[in-house]
C-alpha cells in the first residue's frame, strides 16, 4: 500500500487465505482534512485471484473483479484524524 509517514492517510493489511475473511485493511487519517483516495489494492496473498467482496465497517458489501495483477481499485474516505476498516472475502 504505502508507508506510513503521518502526512497523508496511513494503512495496513493483514491478510489470510485459510480463513474465510481473507484479509482486514486498517487505516487511518492522521491529517486535520477530511480524506478521500482511490489506491491500488493489492489481494494476492488473500488467495483469491478472480473475484473479491470488500465489506466496511457498517457491513456494506461490494464485489470486485481482480485485475491480472491480483489488486482491486479501491476508494475510501476518512474523517479527519479518524479510521476505518475493511475485510476482504
Amino acid at each position: 500500500m504505502r508507508r506510513a509517514d503521518g502526512r497523508d492517510w496511513d494503512g495496513w493489511m493483514h491478510t489470510d487465505p485459510n480463513l474465510p475473511q481473507k484479509g482486514l485493511v486498517m487505516l487511518f487519517n492522521p491529517t486535520d482534512q477530511p480524506n478521500t483516495r482511490t489506491i491500488a489494492l493489492p489481494l494476492y496473498y488473500t488467495g483469491k485471484t478472480k473475484q473479491a467482496s470488500v465489506i466496511d465497517a457498517k457491513g456494506v458489501s461490494t464485489r470486485y473483479q481482480l485485475s491480472r495483477d491480483y489488486s482491486i481499485p479501491f476508494t475510501f474516505s476518512l474523517p479527519t484524524k479518524g479510521y476505518s476498516w475493511f475485510k476482504i472475502e
